[in-house]
This record gives C-alpha cells, structure tokens and sequence, in this order.
C-alpha cells in the first residue's frame, strides 16, 4: 500500500504531510512553510515536489496571490517563490520538464519553468477562459480548477459560469480541451481532480460524491465532497472533505444541503469499484486538496 502527500486547507498541524497506508500513520512535513496554512496543488517531479501555496502578503479581494514551493525528493525546501500572475493554484502537473498550473483566481492555466538554482520561476500564459490569454483580471467567475495532459493537450476542468441565483451546487461543471476549446464532458456538479490515465479522463464530481471515468459516473460516495485522486494499478484512492459552513466566494454562509462531515482517504478497487478502506484524517484538516502517491 502506497505513501502519500495530502495538501489540506487549515491544517491542523502543518498544511502537508505524508500518510502511511500500511501502518496508519500521518506524519505533518515541518519547517517548509512559515506562516503558511493552506496548501493546494502538489505536482510530483524528478527533483521532487512542487506546491502551490496562498502567498502570505495581502489578499486580493478573496482571491490570494499564490506562490511556488519546491521540496526536494527528501521533503526539504530548496525555494519559496513568489508569482507574478497565479492566483489560487488549485492544480499542478509535470510533463516534460513543465509545470502546468491552475490560476484560479484568473481561469487560465500558466506553464512554469524553474532556473537551474531554482530561484526563479518563468510563467508563460497557456491558455484562459476569457478572450485576451494576457488578461490580469482577478474574477474567478468559472473556477477552473484542475488540469490534465490528453496526449500533448491541456484540458481542464471547472465549476461553469457563476451566476447569482445559483444555490446548492447547481452550476454547469466542464470539461474542456484547451488548445481547440472543444468540450468534452459538461453537467457536472463541481468536478475536481482530473487524472488522464491512457486514453481514460478520471475525475470526480466533488458535490454529488461521484467517480466519473470518460463521462460515465462509476462510483457514488454518499454524504462526501470528494476532492484529491490518485491511482495505481490496482485502486483509486480518493479524497474527501468536511463540509464548510461558510462559502469561500462570496464570504457568506454556505447555502446547500450537503452533508459531509469526514475528512480522509477512500481505498476503492479499479476493477469492482468497492470501497475497501476508509481513512479518518479529520483529525489533521478539514478539507483536503490534492493526493499524490510518493511511494
């Protein structure tokens, strides 16, 4: 059974930490993030890992700025850098020596490239919902929010255009090819977490508790809001949160009827779709965001 890096939102100790299947046991990665709670996407590298983290200057009307950490393959920090154009880095991907990242707080995706030192970062603008690739707006009006690599191309997925009389999860989650704009998969209730494994696009329907492989929904987890997948060849393993009582985009209650009062890590077969273990981290965060197997 596999080791894996869990980011959390809030997390009690630390914001990141490794989780041992085999024997059970959370072990919070001290001494990388000063002043630092929140932690979002991890992408997994040959020099090691890569985090996207809220920067601790001033917030941009609820949307923070973001930064870059990188861990080497021992968890150590080697650089703490700031951007200049992400915001809420909900997902990172590596491919060929890249970065792939979700802004958020901007609906686009940036390529980042590291210097040989890693002292700084290159953001190159890939792609973005709006028209202009180099608009600066700060709306986060789709919440574009996990990417994936199909082949060569970039597809991302996201809430769908927010509107005001929307409640209780109701909104037009996509999945989308960057490169053509074609759409590939919609009516989703907050799709999260795209894992591209082969020719299959794996994701999760986060409000609905839902596994959905290439659009066909597999695997109903009741009473959760699943966010983080990852897999191996013989399961998935998917993350779910505790339900927040006050909504992060509009600083008001959390109107909705969903009830998810766990945080952890469902096991669940590839081949049977059973549930075979369910691991309560409640006790390290309330939300996690992104799982990445280790080892």
């Amino acid at each position: 059974m596999p080791v894996f890096m869990v980011s959390f939102l809030q997390g009690y100790t630390t914001p990141i930490g490794l989780f041992d299947t085999d024997n059970q046991f959370y072990t919070p990665i001290r001494g990388v993030l000063d002043f630092v709670d929140d932690v979002r996407g991890i992408a997994k590298t040959d020099f090691g890992y890569v985090l996207g983290v809220p920067n601790t200057g001033p917030y941009l009307k609820y949307v923070p700025q973001s930064d870059v950490v990188v861990l080497d393959k021992n968890f150590k920090k080697v650089s703490h850098l700031p951007t200049k154009n992400l915001s809420e880095v909900h997902s990172i991907i590596y491919k060929d020596k890249s970065l792939y990242a979700v802004s958020s707080g901007r609906d686009q995706v940036y390529q980042l490239d590291f210097d040989s030192s890693f002292n700084q970062v290159k953001e190159t603008p890939k792609w973005s919902i709006r028209q202009s690739i180099e608009c600066d707006v700060i709306q986060n009006t789709h919440h574009i929010n996990s990417v994936g690599l199909l082949g060569d191309s970039l597809i991302v997925s996201m809430f769908g255009e927010k509107k005001t009389d929307i409640l209780f999860g109701r909104r037009d989650g996509k999945v989308v090819e960057c490169d053509t704009s074609t759409l590939l998969l919609d009516g989703l209730s907050h799709p999260h977490s795209i894992y591209v494994d082969g020719n299959d696009i794996i994701l999760l329907e986060s409000y609905l508790g839902n596994l959905i492989i290439n659009g066909e929904r597999k695997l109903t987890l009741k009473d959760t809001y699943v966010r983080g997948l990852a897999l191996d060849a013989m399961n998935f393993y998917i993350g779910t949160s505790i339900r927040r009582t006050a909504s992060k985009s509009n600083d008001g209650p959390n109107l909705t009827y969903l009830v998810s009062d766990k945080c952890g890590i469902f096991i669940v077969d590839r081949k049977t779709f059973e549930v075979k273990k369910f691991f309560d981290l409640s006790s390290h965060g309330k939300e996690i965001y992104d799982i990445v197997i280790v080892t």
